[in-house]
């Protein structure tokens, strides 16, 4: 009986240090992407859910996912603008962004990281580092009008008086945001949404696909 119960205590015990050596989080966040227009401040924002597991390099060392959509800023007659779940430089902008803006306080994918992130309930709205990629669609129905949106340059795609406020993401707890899907063309062969390296109409290529506008989510593939 005594070897049972000290059976159970090293069990017990070995957990905990388990845990506290690789800890496993899950924190939402909020991106909220600014456009200043002739009509006034036009505003658009997405929860996102990250979730970070560490473990040892043995057994496969720390994981990362997240889900979420991208966030829509509607523009009116203007159309809608894009702000995807990557950047121009990185596939995995749609977590990394988290990191990288809470860096300095301590912010990061590490146990450490980790361990920040789960004692912070909420936080201000900061300045994201890194933009995320812009894409708008001439026609919401034809998912092959879609065109890149330079962020130094909204005029270009939406007319006179249309430029980029900011983007901020903040650490918050409300419930996650979906229907992008209602909003988007369609996915799926023969549609027109080409998976991969695709090039927009403005002439530039990007890899565009739907795991940029909608990841995780149900009813997606990732």
């Amino acid at each position: 009986m005594k070897t049972i119960i000290a059976l159970i205590f090293v069990t017990i015990a070995s957990i905990m240090l388990w845990n506290i050596s690789y800890p496993f989080g899950v924190w939402r966040y909020r991106m909220t992407v600014s456009v200043d227009t002739p009509m006034g401040i036009r505003t658009g924002s997405a929860m996102r859910e990250v979730s970070v597991k560490t473990g040892p390099d043995f057994m496969g060392g720390t994981s990362i996912n997240v889900k979420g959509e991208a966030v829509m800023v509607g523009l009116g007659s203007r159309g809608t603008l894009f702000a995807l779940m990557r950047s121009p430089k990185n596939a995995n902008y749609a977590y990394q962004v988290l990191f990288d803006t809470f860096k300095r306080q301590g912010g990061s994918a590490t146990p450490e990281g980790v361990r920040f992130f789960n004692n912070m309930k909420t936080s201000s709205m900061e300045e994201v580092q890194e933009l995320p990629v812009f894409v708008r669609f001439r026609d919401l129905k034809d998912p092959k009008t879609a065109e890149l949106v330079d962020p130094r340059d909204f005029e270009l795609s939406y007319g006179a008086g249309v430029k980029l406020i900011g983007v901020t993401i903040d650490v918050t707890s409300k419930a996650m945001t979906s229907g992008i899907r209602k909003i988007l063309p369609p996915f799926g062969d023969g549609t027109g949404f080409i998976e991969g390296p695709k090039t927009l109409t403005n002439g530039r290529q990007l890899p565009l696909n739907r795991s940029d506008f909608v990841r995780g989510m149900p009813g997606t593939q990732r």
